[in-house]
């Protein structure tokens, strides 16, 4: 039970239940997708390594991008 002078918010309290939980081996087991983050430097655009080559498919990074109506 936690402690009534805890000056934490209830969102920082059931975090730090969650980090508890999984370091004991007791949360729910994620599935590789879920335990990925999902905006990595990639899925955002980021653009910014030096050593940066692109897209995976280099064919739609170098299509022109339509006209607006």
């Amino acid at each position: 039970m936690a402690d009534p002078k805890d000056p934490r918010s209830e969102a920082e309290k059931a975090r730090a239940d969650l980090k508890r939980n999984d370091e004991m081996g007791l949360a729910v087991p994620e599935s590789p997708e879920e335990a990925r983050p999902s905006v990595t430097p990639e899925t955002f655009g980021e653009r910014t390594d030096p050593g940066y080559e692109g897209p995976v498919d280099r064919e739609s990074r170098d299509d022109p991008l339509p006209e607006a109506p």
